[in-house]
């Protein structure tokens, strides 16, 4: 009695025990299909068909995982360096931190608040430094941006922000700054600003 496991199979030559032979000879079974293999293995190349592109995927898979982790690397927060009179704006219920990541390699953004810690700072055209970016994360060119300062419940005031390429992030104060008033920054740039 032919099973229907034969039938289906047949065109492939597996080396199933003979018709009406029992069919709980599987051991019989596995040894004539080892001998078919041995048999293929030897007479052919090591390697199966398709093994170079299946190496090609490999070495992609594997490319694709290493830009992956980079870039995850290069998207993680990076600590910036507060000027004197200037310090992250922690204060309790808050705690953003104010840092410089990059949403993608060709890009930088800063963003949180600062505090100015000082005794209080007049308005001048004389840019005053409140942090430094890390290496990476600064411009090839001076930026000009804008961030903005509050204090209780008065309007904000507007201010100019210049960034260096040593990446120092300055603010024109175009108001007084009294001392634990906080500045936001959230602005980005491109790395290379190329013509």
């Amino acid at each position: 009695m032919t099973s229907p496991t034969q039938a289906t199979t047949a065109t492939f030559s597996l080396p199933y025990q003979p018709v009406g032979a029992p069919m709980y000879e599987y051991r019989q079974v596995a040894e004539n299909l080892a001998k078919a293999v041995d048999t293929a293995l030897a007479s052919r190349a090591v390697s199966p068909p398709g093994a170079s592109d299946l190496l090609a995927v490999a070495t992609r898979v594997n490319a694709l995982e290493a830009d992956q982790a980079a870039e995850d690397t290069a998207r993680a927060p990076a600590t910036v360096t507060m000027a004197a009179n200037f310090a992250q704006f922690t204060t309790a219920p808050y705690g953003e931190l104010l840092r410089a990541w990059k949403p993608n390699p060709a890009e930088a953004r800063v963003s949180g608040l600062a505090i100015y810690t000082g005794t209080g700072l007049v308005a001048s055209s004389t840019a005053v430094n409140v942090l430094t970016l890390p290496a990476g994360y600064r411009p090839d060119v001076q930026l000009l941006r804008s961030c903005w300062q509050q204090s209780g419940a008065s309007p904000p005031n507007w201010h100019r922000v210049q960034v260096t390429t040593a990446g120092v992030v300055q603010v024109v104060f175009g108001s007084a700054l009294a001392t634990n008033q906080f500045v936001q920054f959230d602005f980005g740039f491109r790395l290379v600003n190329a013509a």
